[in-house]
């Protein structure tokens, strides 16, 4: 019997299983269980915690390989948007040029100051519905912003009221066109000239052509 149980001390103990060894010995004590729950159980959260990064590693995995939960619009503009556009394009022709939806954080940016916070957050995520800029420089010459009947809300009202406090304080122009189903190109015109007829001079700087230099024994030298 006592060799029975030596053998199978001597199998469990090659299994590594502490709970195995006391049980077939015989000898088992409350040190011995208590290291063997205390393994099993670092263990345990080791063995969660490699999971979690694995996880995170097939995540980053299938992210890489297109996973990611984007789609393409079907139509940038909306349909007040694009018929304005197509109107705003006749009107101006070359004079300008037309970016639409443009953030306000990409067209100002907030001096020094003790509020920085705030009046950042303020352009964070605002954006303007056309901005027209100079077709060579792209320096911003006019803002249009189109005004449907959202802007009628009083928290649309006081996000309008910022946002033509942002502009004058920039000291760029900004113009409000109501919506509708026509426009008229003339009328547009009569508002847009007194900012376009104007633009800044623009030099075109001469382009220098290398000299060519000419190898020893050319008939041209």
């Amino acid at each position: 019997m006592a060799e029975f149980m030596q053998n199978s001390t001597t199998n469990d103990t090659r299994r590594g299983s502490m709970e195995s060894v006391c049980y077939h010995s015989g000898s088992c004590t409350l040190r011995e269980v208590r290291m063997s729950k205390r393994s099993n159980r670092n263990s345990g959260c080791l063995m969660a915690l490699f999971g979690i990064f694995l996880g995170r590693t097939k995540g980053d995995q299938s992210h890489t390989n297109g996973m990611w939960p984007y789609k393409t619009r079907d139509g940038f503009l909306t349909s007040a948007e694009l018929s304005f556009y197509g109107v705003l394009t006749s009107t101006i022709g070359s004079r300008a040029t037309i970016c639409p939806k443009v953030g306000l954080r990409d067209l100002f940016w907030v001096a020094a100051s003790q509020d920085y916070q705030a009046h950042w957050n303020r352009i964070s995520q605002k954006h303007v519905d056309f901005l027209l800029c100079h077709p060579q420089t792209m320096q911003p010459l006019l803002a249009i912003e189109l005004d449907d009947s959202s802007h009628s809300s009083p928290r649309r009202q006081h996000r309008d009221a910022d946002v033509d406090h942002i502009f004058e304080a920039a000291g760029l122009p900004l113009v409000r066109v109501p919506t509708q189903r026509s426009y008229q190109t003339q009328d547009l015109s009569t508002g847009l000239n007194p900012y376009l007829n104007n633009l800044p001079a623009v030099s075109t700087p001469t382009p220098v052509v290398p000299e060519m230099r000419r190898s020893h024994g050319d008939p041209r030298s």
